[in-house]
């Protein structure tokens, strides 16, 4: 699939706290290139999203709470993540489905599967 303007102002925004941050990214590597395609990734810390967001196009898994945090749920909405509801066990077939749809649709889709930071 092509670039959305989307994805392309958040690649560079991804970039530009990575650099504001002091950090450099050295890829090994590359994306599988397939789709469907589910990523399965540690989370060590937020800057894991800004890393990926940086240099692949993938969309992200997140929990619902944070569609409604300041600044990083507009982001996480341009980003096109799926927020899964973890507590409303009823809506898991709906979520299943909404990320089975994506990634027909040739997205991407990162879930960090322990769905929490730690200190490293």
């Amino acid at each position: 699939t092509g670039l959305w303007p989307e994805t392309f102002i958040l690649k560079i925004w991804h970039s530009m706290i990575l650099q504001a941050l002091g950090m450099r990214v050295h890829v090994k590597g590359a994306l599988a290139k397939d789709r469907p395609l589910l990523v399965a990734a540690n989370h060590i810390s937020w800057t894991d999203i800004m890393v990926l967001g940086s240099f692949v196009d993938v969309k992200f898994i997140a929990r619902a709470d944070m569609e409604g945090w300041p600044l990083i749920g507009m982001l996480s909405k341009l980003q096109r993540t799926v927020f899964i509801e973890r507590e409303r066990k009823r809506t898991s077939g709906d979520q299943a489905s909404e990320i089975a749809k994506r990634m027909a649709k040739g997205d991407a889709m990162v879930l960090f599967a322990e769905g929490s930071t730690g200190d490293g």
